[in-house]
């Protein structure tokens, strides 16, 4: 579960800092190219909401099985694609089948673990995770800037698919008991929005939602604006991956920091640190980028707090949102819809505001964890009413 969340999101961190280079190959502006990401997510948050009670129904290694063979499929796709419009397209395919990882996979751990051992399992996972958008950009940056074409990275991405899918089908175990009484597929997809329409009147869950997708929002936004915004400070494209794997190593200590300390300090308020931790930094360096005084250093030595931050958001928001409903597969299909919609939305916004750089990317973080710490300060006001 873990290595084919892992494969799912290195589908676009190995091959994010091509970005400029898909640009040129395809001689198309920036926020263009952006689409092959944005929509990617569109298709991982369309195809969980159907993964998720398809799963808690039938089970989580046939649904699994599914939803990586169409990213197999997919990721061969995009070795072939000869034209922007098509590669988006496919890319928008590839995202329906990882979205069955993140959606399946979470949901596979809830099955087996609660509380603050799920959000130290979900730390683990998160950490393992990480290895990805670490280890990929580095590769991709090198395969790039040795004169390989930004295809060859879609090659490498459709031998780990298949190595994954194989993987699944002779190794996966079970992980949900289910019941027979419902099997067919008419009845279960006609039981699917009631599901939703429960789930949605779950305000404690939905304000979790809400604070899930916030974050990745301007997560995302990043992830899709690396490139563009080393490449506007003079970095060149080989160096592109040690950045960001800078940013994925203070990610990692922050999963390491929340394994540490979640059980003596709790899940509620790790969360809260790590909403709080991006606000004061983001802030710092919208003001050394108003007087001219931003650069790779500053960015990465200030960028730290908020890689935490982020970690401890992940892992303890997920729990948090989780243990607020009994449909598991459902509530991680919800959380992964919010994921990634959000994130495309993040994404479309610095596409839209693509001339203003960095500048529009620290606005929108700003904007979404402080949007983020009010949702949770009225969940926690609406918790202590009613139990008061």
């Amino acid at each position: 579960m873990i290595l084919s969340v892992a494969i799912a999101d290195m589908a676009t961190d190995l091959y994010s800092v091509a970005l400029p280079s898909i640009a040129h190959y395809f001689e198309v502006e920036g926020h263009v190219v952006q689409l092959t990401i944005s929509l990617n997510l569109v298709g991982f948050a369309i195809s969980g909401l159907i993964y998720g009670p398809l799963s808690d129904h039938y089970g989580r290694r046939p649904i699994m099985l599914i939803g990586m063979a169409i990213f197999t499929l997919a990721s061969i796709a995009c070795y072939i694609a000869d034209n922007i419009a098509l590669l988006i397209l496919i890319r928008f395919i590839q995202g329906i089948g990882a979205g069955v990882a993140g959606v399946v996979g979470y949901a596979a751990i809830r099955d087996m673990y609660s509380g603050s051992e799920y959000s130290r399992v979900i730390s683990k996972l998160n950490m393992v995770v990480a290895l990805s958008p670490g280890i990929a950009p580095v590769v991709g940056s090198y395969i790039i800037s040795s004169g390989y074409s930004w295809k060859f990275l879609f090659f490498i991405i459709s031998l780990a698919a298949i190595v994954m899918l194989a993987f699944i089908y002779f190794k996966l175990q079970e992980t949900l008991t289910i019941s027979k009484s419902e099997t067919s597929i008419t009845s279960v997809m006609v039981s699917i929005p009631k599901q939703y329409i429960s789930i949605f009147r779950n305000h404690r869950f939905l304000g979790f939602a809400a604070i899930h997708g916030l974050t990745f929002m301007w997560l995302w936004a990043y992830i899709a604006n690396y490139p563009f915004i080393f490449e506007s400070m003079g970095v060149e494209v080989q160096y592109f991956g040690y950045l960001i794997s800078i940013i994925v190593i203070f990610y990692i200590i922050g999963t390491l920091i929340n394994r540490r300390y979640v059980p003596k300090i709790g899940v509620s308020r790790m969360l809260i640190i790590g909403l709080m931790l991006p606000i004061i930094p983001e802030s710092l360096l919208v003001y050394f980028y108003s007087i001219g005084k931003l650069n790779v250093f500053v960015l990465q030595t200030v960028w730290i707090p908020s890689n935490i931050g982020l970690a401890l958001v992940i892992s303890n928001n997920v729990t948090s949102a989780l243990e607020t409903t009994k449909s598991i597969g459902l509530g991680s299909a919800v959380l992964s819809f919010c994921n990634m919609m959000f994130g495309a939305t993040g994404v479309y916004i610095v596409g839209k505001f693509f001339s203003y750089g960095i500048l529009s990317n620290l606005l929108l973080t700003i904007i979404c964890s402080t949007i983020a710490v009010l949702i949770y300060c009225l969940l926690k006001c609406t918790e202590k009413y009613s139990r008061g």
